[in-house]
């Protein structure tokens, strides 16, 4: 999955990228992941 990157000036901005978007990547996941939970648990019927 992961290319070895050489030590070039380059290479250590694209991985800082890389690595930048894939966190992005995922806390976008997540938070969609608890508005998903959020908003089920607002319209679905209450428990008595």
């Amino acid at each position: 999955m992961y290319v070895c990157l050489c030590n070039g000036v380059s290479d250590k901005k694209f991985a800082r990228q890389s690595v930048s978007f894939i966190r992005n990547l995922s806390n976008n996941c997540v938070s969609l992941f608890l508005w998903e939970i959020n908003a089920v648990s607002a319209f679905a019927p209450r428990a008595k």
